[in-house]
């Protein structure tokens, strides 16, 4: 899938053999810590090597001005929702 024309799109990978349910998110900080875009996810399935994500997870005008030394730093927290299957 393709992000619409001036949007960011922003995914996990499953690579193991096995479905997981896990809660996660993205946050997109300031060079001084602070949040500039979170997006949190609750719950959601990955068949086993599959992934999941936001096709349009912000306008890439809005993390421009977000690099820190040219390059955009992505915090990712995730935990299972359930044991793998």
């Amino acid at each position: 899938a393709s992000s619409d024309e001036g949007m960011v799109g922003l995914f996990l990978c499953n690579m193991s053999n096995k479905r997981i349910k896990i809660d996660y998110g993205f946050s997109v900080k300031y060079s001084n810590g602070n949040e500039a875009v979170h997006k949190a996810f609750k719950g959601i399935k990955f068949a086993a090597r599959s992934n999941n994500g936001k096709v349009n997870f912000t306008r890439h005008s809005k993390i421009l001005d977000r690099l820190v030394e040219g390059s955009l730093v992505i915090e990712v927290h995730m935990k299972l929702a359930e044991p793998a299957e």
